[in-house]
């Protein structure tokens, strides 16, 4: 029997001239990519394309056309886009439309194929998604897989499942993978890294400075937060008589509110349409969207943040936001919708006045820090912006982008309302802005500042004209860049530090051989596994770099199995340390342990039980009277605040097999329905609040809590809410409680064995 060769096809690999024709074809003819444009596209689709390229570039800077022209060169076969939104995914067909480029939305069941084929994240954690690409794939049909806005992989974690899992799913499949975001701060990175199943990947950082917008901060006239709707109706009635900028046919305003209450009742005060996750279905938010672009009623919108991801129409004149969000990293993205057509805009931030000049407080959990992302410095980012002691421009730039690309209102710029004039000067590395907390009574903890990241030197002088409406020259959204410098990551090497700052595990045993593939690489891990991991930077000039993108021609690499085998076996050794750990000191005294003294007796009956039981009492107390849950419904245990995946208690019928109880699958409970559940005994309990308490107690807390989770607290109520919020461990979900008492155990651990030897 005659056996048929297969030949093996190779996805095209183009130089930075093929690229240019192409994508002069898809635009216009005179477009010139911007430096950040061109290195990406060598990465992805050059001579020596990367396996996996992570691409941080502003908003309306055009990394849409990097899968674009992907997708139209000769030879090319299928790109997967895959899509969170579903403003992003009307905004991408309209686009492709008008390109001319063939698409297909792929939905579960699908065979067909194209050019580009876009998938929701939810369709993308599938088994019918993974059978899919595995099956262009053996037919060498499948060139990369593209993530969009992948940023939210991190930020969206906890509340949208498909982002959680997304990675798992996508790195299982053997292709190249280029992820798209405008938000990734480098302080980000080891955690995208790390969660995304990433190894080495290769980073194209641009400025994310956005020279034709205007920033503004003003002061709300009103304190209670349903009354700030008078000054927001205020501020819009002023916009739309701006002459200069605005232009009634076409142009339009965003208003960001921070609850869908507040939605209704400013969009009702302006007689425009509302948007937010409850809009009513797919199609109802498009009809929503389309009817406020095509001019049918008000130019006003009033939004959550349900709009702000991906949301591209290039005529958004003014984003205003009604008090703000919690972070600046979700502010720079719904700030972002403006004036993507490279003409003047403006973002104003209407704040309250009690939250004016405040110190940061973390006892809201906030995006991030349900990602666990180091939420401190994204808090006090937003914090410092709020405060105006800072350009504003700058107080951004010092959280998105790399040291060498930090930069304030220069000429060119829109000016902030803070700046009086341009900077004559660039903005070097050191020219760092600090938040200076008010300092409180017989607490020296909150003197100075309060993030290293916030660290560094006074605002310098600023000299030039006085500060004018609309100053500055346009910032076109393909041609040119504001900032010629691009380089690769801002960490040449990064250790898998994650959430816990350098917090290692100690050493675990090697998987099994048939566990792990042939370029698996032990290294040290914090307590979430995160693998040791070095970012593949090149370390030359500009020039160099993309000669060296266009050389020889290379073999790509997979890794994304390798990596995922390996995290899989570091996850199991870090939940089967838990229990051991949760073993070893049942029904012991964590109080007194952390105390140093005796502590062989249950924190339930020690005599210094009541500041645990007092603190636990007040912030569930609290929580009660805003209608907030304390910890999330289904991720711990409510009596021993232990994860779920480690005691059933509250939930026997889910313990026993039977399935969820009617309490669980509600997803809430009274107090008697939780009462006739609660028929199982805790076997850990009175270990982890009591234990939580006690660190914050200790002398030391500071130092360790800042070092391990980059947070820290003066009172012990933000504390307490702080360690109710969501999080990771061993892979799994459970709250911040969990992990500061795997954390501190860990201590304990490497004490003993620091003692034996």
């Amino acid at each position: 029997n005659s056996i048929k060769s297969v030949q093996h096809r190779e996805r095209p690999k183009v130089t930075a001239e093929d690229l240019g024709a192409v994508a002069r074809k898809l635009y216009c003819g005179d477009l010139q990519f911007r430096p950040g444009q061109r290195r990406a596209m060598l990465a992805i689709m050059g001579r020596r394309q990367a396996e996996q390229v992570v691409v941080v570039m502003p908003t309306g800077a055009g990394k849409s056309l990097l899968f674009m022209v992907g997708a139209c060169l000769e030879g090319a076969e299928t790109t997967i886009l895959i899509l969170p939104t579903v403003a992003l995914r009307a905004n991408m067909l309209a686009k492709l439309d008008v390109m001319n480029i063939r698409y297909h939305v792929w939905q579960p069941g699908s065979k067909k194929a194209a050019p580009i084929v876009l998938v929701s994240t939810e369709a993308a954690i599938t088994l019918a998604f993974k059978e899919y690409a595995n099956r262009l794939l053996q037919q060498q049909r499948l060139d990369r897989i593209v993530i969009d806005e992948c940023h939210l992989t991190l930020t969206a974690r906890s509340y949208r499942r498909s982002m959680m899992q997304l990675a798992w799913h996508v790195r299982d499949v053997e292709t190249q993978t280029v992820w798209l975001t405008a938000t990734l701060p480098p302080i980000f990175e080891d955690a995208f890294i790390s969660h995304n199943k990433l190894t080495k990947p290769l980073i194209v950082r641009e400025s994310t400075n956005r020279s034709n917008l205007c920033y503004s901060v003003r002061t709300a006239e009103h304190r209670m937060s349903g009354m700030t709707c008078y000054d927001a109706v205020r501020v819009v009635d002023e916009c739309r008589a701006r002459t200069d900028i605005w232009n009634g046919q076409r142009d339009r305003i965003i208003v960001y509110c921070t609850s869908k209450e507040l939605v209704a009742r400013l969009a009702e005060m302006l007689g425009c349409a509302a948007y937010s996750s409850e809009s009513g279905s797919e199609a109802d938010k498009a009809a929503i969207i389309q009817d406020w672009i095509c001019g049918k009623g008000s130019p006003v919108i009033v939004a959550t943040s349900a709009l702000g991801v991906g949301f591209d129409y290039p005529h958004v004149r003014f984003v205003i936001h009604l008090l703000g969000p919690d972070l600046l990293t979700d502010f720079s993205q719904e700030s972002g919708r403006a004036g993507r057509d490279g003409m003047p805009a403006e973002s104003i931030l209407l704040a309250g006045p009690q939250l004016d000049d405040r110190a940061p407080a973390s006892g809201k959990a906030s995006s991030a820090e349900k990602g666990k992302v180091a939420p401190g410095a994204d808090k006090e980012a937003m914090q410092l912006y709020r405060s105006r002691k800072y350009c504003l421009r700058g107080v951004l730039s010092q959280l998105l982008d790399q040291r060498s690309d930090w930069r304030w209102c220069m000429e060119g710029d829109q000016l902030c309302s803070v700046c009086p004039g341009h900077h004559f000067q660039a903005r070097g590395p050191g020219d760092q802005f600090h938040f200076t907390a008010p300092a409180q009574a017989g607490d020296p903890s909150t003197q100075g500042s309060r993030h290293p990241s916030m660290h560094g030197s006074s605002h310098p002088s600023m000299h030039g004209s006085s500060h004018p409406s609309s100053h500055g020259s346009s910032h076109p959204s393909i041609h040119g860049s504001s900032h010629p410098s691009i380089h690769g990551s801002s960490h040449p090497s990064i250790h898998g530090s994650g959430q816990h700052g350098g917090q290692r595990r100690k050493q675990q045993p090697d998987p099994p051989s048939e566990q792990r593939g042939d370029d698996w690489d032990q290294g040290e891990t914090d307590i979430v596994g995160v693998d040791a991991i070095d970012v593949d930077t090149i370390d030359v000039d500009a020039n160099d770099e993309l000669d060296a993108l266009q050389g020889p021609e290379t073999r790509m690499t997979y890794t994304g199995r390798s990596e995922i085998r390996s995290q899989r076996w570091q996850h199991t050794n870090e939940e089967s340390e838990y229990r051991q750990n949760m073993e070893a000191i049942k029904g012991m005294c964590m109080v007194c342990r952390v105390s140093g003294v005796n502590w062989h007796h249950a924190a339930g009956t020690c005599s210094d039980r009541f500041g645990w039981i007092r603190a636990k009492t007040e912030v569930m107390e609290r929580c009660r009277s805003k209608k907030k849950r304390w910890m999330p419904w289904l991720k711990v245990c409510w009596r021993c605040f232990q994860p779920q995946w480690l005691c059933r208690a509250a939930d026997p019928a889910m313990s026993e097999g039977a399935g969820p109880s009617k309490v669980a699958r509600r997803g809430r409970g009274t107090a008697a329905e939780e009462s006739r559940v609660n028929r199982t005994e805790c076997e850990y309990r009175d270990l982890v609040i009591p234990l939580c308490h006690a660190v914050f107690k200790k002398e030391a807390r500071t130092d360790w809590l800042r070092a391990t989770f980059h947070v820290e607290f003066s009172d012990v109520n933000e504390y307490m809410l702080w360690v109710g919020t969501p999080a990771m461990l061993a892979g799994k979900e459970c709250v911040m409680a969990n992990c500061v008492a795997a954390a501190q155990l860990q201590v304990w651990d490497r004490r003993d064995d620091d003692e034996e030897r």
